[in-house]
């Protein structure tokens, strides 16, 4: 029998595990991975699109909180004012109440009587102009004549004070010229019936709550019968 070498023998080599090989490796690989770059989804329109509802979010915030405290303002300022205007209401009623104490006294008191100064009840016989005298205190002080009659019976938180003064030049006299030549005095014909009298002026500050400060100033008339308003102003 012949012998055959192992060299002389054919060889045959199978195919199929190099095809398997290379099915399973372009079974592995994905589509287009030679290209695909897994950095490119930071910058993706989806991205994109949440930066920018992140700041359409920011500055609607910021209109809302400006918006909001615009509001606040307004609301405060409201109730600034309309406070403001209750204590302008409450001044005005004890201003009444200062007008109407001193033209209760001015007109229980007799004509011969307000000849002459009498600084306890706030009454000068002469024009003195409280509002533009530097050394006149409504307030405090020794000196009745450079002060205002304070009135009573007013609220613990508001001060009321008066002066009345005799429209003439000089005082402790007559306001007739007949009697007193030098003397000059306005007068006015009252409810036109050509009778000439004499008329006062009173003046009346209220302090209130808040620093509030008052002046108001009235023209009265006056006979042995009858006073009567015929000016009226508010000073500030």
């Amino acid at each position: 029998m012949p012998k055959y070498s192992m060299l002389n023998q054919p060889q045959t080599f199978s195919q199929q595990p190099a095809r398997a090989f290379h099915r399973r490796q372009r079974t592995h690989l994905p589509s287009g991975s030679l290209t695909h770059n897994p950095l490119s989804k930071a910058h993706s329109p989806a991205s994109r699109q949440h930066g920018i509802v992140l700041m359409v979010s920011l500055f609607a915030l910021m209109v809302m909180a400006f918006t909001a405290l615009t509001v606040w303002r307004s609301m405060q300022d409201q109730i600034m004012l309309s406070k403001n205007i209750a204590i302008g209401q409450y001044v005005d009623a004890q201003t009444n109440l200062g007008i109407e104490k001193a033209r209760a006294w001015l007109a229980s008191t007799i004509d011969t009587t307000l000849y002459n100064t009498d600084c306890s009840k706030g009454y000068h016989s002469s024009k003195i102009d409280p509002m533009s005298d530097p050394a006149f205190k409504w307030e405090g002080g020794s000196d009745d004549c450079k002060k205002g009659f304070k009135v009573s019976g007013t609220p613990a938180d508001v001060g009321v004070h008066y002066v009345i003064e005799r429209l003439c030049l000089e005082k402790d006299k007559s306001p007739y010229e007949n009697i007193a030549p030098t003397q000059r005095c306005i007068y006015s014909d009252l409810n036109g019936s050509m009778i000439m009298t004499t008329d006062y002026r009173v003046t009346v500050r209220v302090s209130g709550p808040n620093n509030t400060i008052s002046y108001t100033q009235i023209g009265l008339h006056k006979n042995d019968i009858l006073i009567k308003a015929f000016s009226w102003q508010k000073i500030r």
